[in-house]
């Protein structure tokens, strides 16, 4: 068998993430913006919001992890990033892929692994193609 190409998953493969509670609460507001366009108002601080996500987060991975089930982002956002709120899948399913999305892209500190562009210039130079694949 030849070896033509690697994959590579992003999230925790190419990149590293990590989160602060101060770095959050900043970004939450994006979050509230978000519902903010879909007529759902929170009446709670930026520090409890970015708290009620994070705790919702930590209890989706625990199940995920159990499960293997990755569930929809209205019904992730539903039942644990928001569920104190209690609003339905239905309510957030308008902003339900852009709240996934400020999700992954504000409320992390994402870096590069270091050692990565030094695999990809010597996969590149092996004459191996190169993918990425995620999520």
């Amino acid at each position: 068998m030849v070896l033509k190409g690697v994959f590579f998953d992003f999230g925790g493969t190419i990149d590293t993430f990590s989160f602060t509670p101060e770095q959050r609460t900043q970004s939450v507001p994006l979050i509230r913006e978000c519902l903010n366009r879909a007529g759902i108002i929170l009446n709670c601080s930026d520090d409890i919001l970015a708290n009620m996500i994070t705790d919702g987060a930590a209890d989706y991975l625990k199940w995920n992890m159990q499960t293997n089930i990755e569930l929809k982002p209205a019904e992730i956002w539903s039942k644990y990033f928001l569920r104190e709120a209690q609003l339905s899948e239905e309510r957030l399913q308008p902003v339900a892929e852009e709240l996934a999305f400020l999700y992954e892209t504000r409320l992390f500190i994402r870096k590069m692994r270091p050692e990565i562009p030094e695999v990809l210039a010597s996969l590149k130079a092996m004459g191996l193609k190169i993918g990425c694949v995620s999520n």
